[in-house]
């Protein structure tokens, strides 16, 4: 599976300077690539003992995962992590920082530009695992995407057939859906994405437009989900892939998935290990664990999302990434508006 539209970084003309430094730096990454002693991790973690996680995963999901992990490795205690929204989580790591206190090991969420604002909190760790990841899902020695997940429109079969849902984004401005569409909060990684990448292709009055609708805004996609179940809501307006996928596929509820004629955001959830981990070497177990084939088919089986290997198939019964169409934002439209969001986004959250 290639990856081809997925693009977080603009291209730039290398002149013979440049060209001589990223040259530097690729020899560098490879040196430490060819010292990684997956052997000497594995004593590391076994003095250490635990591995905390903090992710934007759901904890019935993270603690799958983490199970996962357990089974292979099975002297870590996996049995504290935080599961919660890319706000919150850097949120909870700020207090902690200020408190004096390093807990989290490792980070995970569909916040890109967290990612790329707390870069500097960020351990150096190559794994030659990453090497099976394209340049466009990763930050090599940094982070690597654990995730891709397309952001698609979710409904509920029962309640909703299949010839009344939107053949555009633009429809979620319809009447039809006053109060009965359902939108992550301002904290949700997952949202910024999609606010952006919408705004890319329908204008920046895009969402002040479906805000008509007093959409239902919910702290996490999980409690969206079940509102969808419920019959409380009509449509998820920011489903992440991997969620219809666990509800309709997995567990065989009526939960469906839809891609608008414009195509969809998609959001990578990167992985990275905290400079200040107090189980560094059990996090850089983890990260080598979760980005390996074994981890990656583990990820897509558990969770339903769609791995950044090219050697790693999609999730059973999912379509196939290379034949949907994605709108990607570019990260530095990301960085700039993201107060704007965060703004806009309250602004609505106040109305409602």
């Amino acid at each position: 599976m290639t990856i081809n539209s997925v693009r977080f970084f603009n291209p730039i003309k290398l002149g013979a300077p440049i060209l001589a430094t990223v040259i530097t730096m690729a020899v560098a990454n490879d040196l430490a690539a060819q010292a990684f002693d997956r052997n000497k991790l594995i004593e590391g973690a076994k003095s250490e003992g635990a591995l905390v996680l903090y992710t934007g995963l759901s904890p019935v999901s993270a603690t799958k995962v983490l199970q996962a992990f357990n089974k292979k490795y099975p002297f870590i205690d996996v049995s504290n992590y935080y599961a919660a929204a890319a706000g919150r989580l850097q949120a909870r790591m700020q207090a902690e920082k200020s408190a004096g206190k390093s807990v989290a090991d490792v980070l995970h969420n569909g916040n890109i530009v967290q990612f790329h604002t707390l870069e500097s909190e960020f351990a150096q760790f190559n794994t030659p695992e990453q090497n099976a990841f394209g340049d466009n899902v990763k930050k090599a020695g940094i982070w690597t995407a654990y995730q891709v997940t397309p952001l698609v429109i979710a409904y509920n079969s029962n309640n909703l057939s299949k010839d009344r849902f939107p053949a555009s984004w633009n429809d979620l401005a319809n009447p039809e859906w006053r109060g009965k569409l359902g939108l992550q909060g301002s904290n949700s990684g997952f949202m910024f994405i999609a606010w952006q990448a919408l705004r890319d292709v329908l204008g920046k009055d895009y969402w002040a437009k479906v805000a008509t609708n007093k959409p239902v805004f919910f702290s996490s996609s999980q409690p969206l989900m079940e509102g969808l179940l419920r019959g409380e809501l009509l449509l998820n307006g920011n489903a992440g892939s991997y969620y219809v996928w666990q509800y309709g596929v997995r567990d065989g509820a009526p939960i469906k998935g839809h891609v608008p004629k414009e195509g969809v955001p998609v959001a990578l959830s990167p992985m990275a290990v905290l400079k200040d981990a107090p189980h560094p070497n059990g996090a850089r177990l983890f990260v080598d664990w979760a980005l390996s084939a074994e981890g990656q088919n583990a990820m897509v089986s558990i969770l339903g999302s769609y791995s950044g290997r090219k050697d790693v198939p999609a999730p059973k019964e999912a379509q196939p990434l290379d034949t949907i169409k994605l709108l990607v934002p570019n990260v530095s439209d990301l960085i700039q508006n993201r107060n704007e969001f965060k703004a806009e986004w309250s602004k609505y959250q106040k109305r409602n």
